[in-house]
């Protein structure tokens, strides 16, 4: 993966869960983030403006010219497939978007290559990871205040309040769009000097709350061709088990429930060579809209 860096641009602010259908709203309805009156039609303050702009394009949800794509017209309408994000797996198809549309690095690199180094991690230990990362390949990207910045936010995103948080703070994170997936924990160390640090985990588990659809959607989105193989679906460049966190028994599960429906899907084992095949074309968009109308 060689795509350019990206960092900041959320004015401190992590996705709130109503943030994607407001945005949107504002957009179909004929509006522009620039315009003078943004505040005012979205209610919000100027900072948070630039914020929800910011988190649209971080999930993908409009083209780089701000139309919505055709994902964000199929949910987020009122009469689209999920408005108001009840159900679980629309929060786990925009978090796999966030991920790997790459308009917010962090993400990316988070779950497709610290996660391959460790299963938890300081804010410390993420800050040195990053750094490095960008150094390698973009040294004039780092910068230490923006990447502290986005370190904080990422955590926000996944991580529910803890219970010393005031409240003010536990209010407002609550409402984070990506907390109910429950895909990052926390726990705290103490070491022998009893300075408690603070870890964040990013264990791989079977993710049973995620869909049979959404996964074949994250597949197909990916453009494999006919045959992927299962050590691609695992550890992949943006595959299903480096998104998701899902370990290897998860994604047996998945393909099991894929093959035992009615989308022509085989999983062949042979020689030590295991390999989904899909024997016709299927539509990403029409997986969607199959597990959303049934």
């Amino acid at each position: 993966m060689n795509s350019r860096l990206s960092f900041s641009g959320h004015e401190t602010f992590i996705c709130k869960h109503f943030w994607p259908k407001k945005g949107i709203d504002f957009l179909i309805d004929g509006n522009k983030f620039t315009d003078e009156d943004a505040v005012v039609k979205l209610g919000v303050g100027k900072n948070m403006v630039s914020s929800i702009r910011f988190w649209l394009k971080a999930i993908g949800l409009v083209d780089d010219d701000e139309n919505p794509t055709e994902l964000a017209n199929l949910i987020f309408p009122d009469n689209g497939f999920d408005p108001y994000l009840e159900d679980i797996g629309t929060i786990w198809l925009l978090h796999y978007h966030l991920v790997t549309t790459s308009k917010a690095s962090i993400y990316n690199l988070v779950f497709n290559d610290l996660s391959k180094e460790r299963v938890d991690f300081t804010k410390d230990n993420l800050h040195n990871f990053l750094k490095r990362v960008t150094v390698d390949r973009q040294a004039n990207t780092y910068n230490e205040k923006t990447f502290n910045s986005d370190i904080s936010v990422f955590v926000r995103n996944y991580v529910k309040p803890s219970e010393d948080s005031s409240r003010i703070s536990i209010e407002d994170e609550f409402i984070g769009l990506f907390l109910d997936i429950d895909l990052i924990g926390r726990r705290k160390q103490t070491d022998i000097d009893r300075k408690v640090s603070e870890f964040y985990t990013i264990e791989r588990s079977e993710r049973n709350n995620i869909p049979k659809e959404i996964f074949l959607y994250s597949i197909l989105n990916n453009n494999y061709g006919n045959s992927i193989s299962f050590k691609e679906l695992v550890s992949g460049n943006n595959s299903v088990g480096n998104v998701f966190l899902i370990n290897r028994d998860g994604i047996y599960e998945k393909i099991e429930e894929l093959v035992d429906s009615n989308y022509g899907i085989s999983f062949s084992q042979s020689a030590g060579n295991q390999v989904l095949h899909f024997s016709k074309p299927l539509n990403k968009i029409e997986i969607l809209r199959s597990y959303y109308e049934d």
